[in-house]
């Protein structure tokens, strides 16, 4: 199989940004609805700071948008970040299946 350099630096590339603690389970979150920044603090139980920077980050990507609307801000996933979802399923579906297994 001849895959070109510049697919496998995307690759790499977007395992790195959603590599990141909290990128994984932010997204999921966002997945099943869209929710406010106290929320996804309370719920994902992170830190307000860590969440802070993960959200500017997968905003700066066009994974998450941030709207204002009277003075409360909401996050949601975009259609690029929705069409992450079925990519999420399937690695955590692998990782259910082969990492116990990898771990001994």
């Amino acid at each position: 199989m001849d895959i070109p350099l510049e697919k496998c630096r995307k690759l790499e590339e977007i395992h790195f940004i959603l590599g990141k603690r909290w990128m994984g389970p932010i997204v999921d979150t966002l997945r099943q609805r869209p929710a406010h920044f106290n929320e996804l603090s309370r719920v994902l139980d992170v830190s307000r700071r860590m969440l802070s920077a993960r959200l500017k980050e997968l905003v700066a990507i066009g994974v998450v948008e941030r709207t204002e609307e009277n003075g409360t801000i909401t996050y949601a996933l975009t259609p690029s970040g929705e069409e992450l979802g079925p990519s999420l399923d399937i690695m955590r579906e692998w990782a259910i299946r082969h990492l116990d297994r990898m771990e001994s």
